[in-house]
């Protein structure tokens, strides 16, 4: 009997974890052997005195009886055991050496803290290479999306003979959007190639089915895995080796998030590494953290129930000693803290797995002031320094303006017509008042255009009401363009929309903002 030396309720999940993933794809291997009519016994229509089958097979339209149950549990047992050593020997590729040499290439002008950044986590890593969490909270528009892959890249650098480890990226996301903004980034500011990138935009099919009053459990496969034939893929990954071959030949979006090197995704295929009920999605999605760091980006735009999901997949990629990216340019300390102790579980469970030692280093980055790259032994001390570093950014800016949101007071007095009034007066006046203190002077170089001008957000939680605010926004108030954006938009307009919004509030050009202010829909 095999003793266990430590029963510690972290070493027990931690072995738990890989035995369950183990076990559940060597039962989704087992499972699809036909044994229907194995022995010459022909097709076992009915089942046999005294005997118990585990599943069944499929044959031109009707389900036979496949598989005793006491072979199907020795198998899975047997294969178990072989596919924990196929995931660990598991080698998927990297980046090619080009792309990691154009990823690593010293930023210029304004983006040149990111050398300063990526030299303090390489020179980190010279001295002692540690799984380690980053921060990235640098502010919008200095380009924190490449910045994300630097780190990576700087995390991972060659040795002393010059060799260099796989590369291996997986940057999940929350919103389809932005999604594909940040693969068309890792396009055309990294030069990735639809070999070495490819992106995955999550299904919309929940959403559908609760439109059409049916639950999603009534499309779940014969592993209880959810559907995926809704999801949209891009990309040209390599060939699994044999042994994966039979878990992504039936599920084509699988093959890319397994096997490219950069994947860029929607979170809710990543996200089952952490959920072990998912049973074969889980599976497949662990292997991917195993084998790859993970970048969390807008960290902060998930809602507490979501974040706790979050925070299980920071776990699973400690687990397997993955380097972890989140950004944000909002990120707050109580963020930074369910990181920190998200991140700092997985170590342990590391520690457990491997008896190797739970040491890991934290980084703050940004744009602003000099990055720092510690090991904080407890998230009280952790959040001290975090803290300290948000102060010294806030010194950094000086007397630079900022601009405040609002939370608009409205007079409740009058009757229901009058209400509405002053529920629009109220979001008008907050309106023109943010537009004075706000507003920058249009370039000079802007053909047509005298004046100020700024950009504003005015968001609503109803969509009649969103509608019917824009419309008389529109009306009342003098040189404005408004834009009604909600999730009932038609999808070519509301492409339309995204496209120019892009084109709007991007600051990344060296001619921004004379950019946002010729932009058509603006003027």
């Amino acid at each position: 009997a095999f003793e266990l030396p430590d029963r510690s309720p972290e070493a027990l999940r931690a072995i738990a974890s890989l035995g369950r993933m183990a076990l559940i794809l060597a039962d989704h291997h087992v499972s699809g052997i036909d044994k229907t009519q194995d022995q010459g016994h022909g097709p076992k229509v009915a089942g046999q005195p005294g005997v118990v089958f585990a599943n069944t097979h499929k044959h031109h339209g009707v389900r036979l009886k496949n598989q005793e149950l006491s072979w199907h549990l020795t198998s899975v047992g047997d294969e178990a055991g072989a596919m924990v050593q196929r995931m660990l020997a598991f080698q998927p590729p990297g980046l090619t050496g080009d792309a990691v040499d154009a990823i690593r290439k010293p930023s210029e002008d304004r983006f040149q803290w990111q050398n300063v950044c990526a030299e303090a986590l390489e020179a980190a890593q010279s001295g002692e290479r540690l799984p380690t969490l980053v921060i990235n909270i640098a502010g919008t528009g200095s380009g924190k999306t490449r910045m994300n892959m630097r780190a990576v890249a700087a995390l991972r650098p060659p040795d002393s003979e010059g060799l260099q480890e796989p590369i291996r990226v997986a940057t999940a996301l929350n919103l389809r959007t932005l999604t594909l903004q940040t693969r068309d980034a890792y396009a055309g500011q990294l030069g990735l190639n639809k070999v070495q990138l490819s992106c995955v935009l999550g299904s919309q099919i929940a959403v559908r089915l609760h439109e059409a009053g049916r639950s999603i459990e009534a499309l779940v496969d014969d592993d209880e895995n959810e559907p995926e034939d809704d999801y949209v893929y891009e990309g040209l990954a390599s060939e699994p080796p044999p042994w994966l071959v039979g878990f992504l030949d039936k599920k084509p979006v699988l093959k890319p998030l397994i096997m490219s090197p950069v994947v860029v995704s929607t979170i809710d295929f990543l996200i089952n590494a952490g959920e072990p009920h998912k049973q074969g999605n889980h599976g497949l999605a662990m292997l991917r953290m195993m084998h790859s760091d993970l970048i969390l980006d807008e960290i902060d735009a998930y809602d507490p129930k979501a974040m706790v999901a979050v925070a299980r997949l920071v776990t699973a990629s400690a687990m397997w000693g993955r380097h972890v990216i989140a950004s944000s340019a909002t990120l707050s300390t109580p963020v930074a803290r369910v990181l920190y102790n998200a991140f700092a579980l997985g170590m342990r469970l590391r520690s457990t797995l491997e008896g190797s030692s739970a040491t890991w280093r934290q980084a703050v980055i940004d744009d602003r002031v000099t990055p720092f790259v510690t090991a904080c032994d407890t998230a009280d001390d952790f959040e001290k320094s975090f803290e300290a570093h948000l102060s010294g950014m806030m010194v950094s800016m000086g007397n630079q303006r900022f601009r405040p949101a609002e939370l608009l007071p409205v007079n409740p007095s009058g009757g229901a017509g009058q209400g509405r009034d002053h529920f629009f007066s109220a979001i008008k006046a907050g309106c023109e008042r943010m537009h004075q203190r706000h507003a920058w002077v249009a370039p000079s170089n802007t053909s047509g255009f005298n004046g100020n001008i700024s950009i504003g957000l005015v968001r609503m939680a109803n969509i009649r009401a969103a509608i019917e605010v824009a419309r008389r926004l529109a009306v009342e108030i003098p040189n404005v363009r408004v834009c009604c954006y909600h999730s009932q938009v038609a999808m070519l307009q509301r492409w339309n929309i995204e496209r120019n919004l892009d084109d709007i509030l991007t600051r990344k050009t060296s001619d921004w903002p004379g950019q946002t202010v010729q932009n058509p829909c603006v003027l």
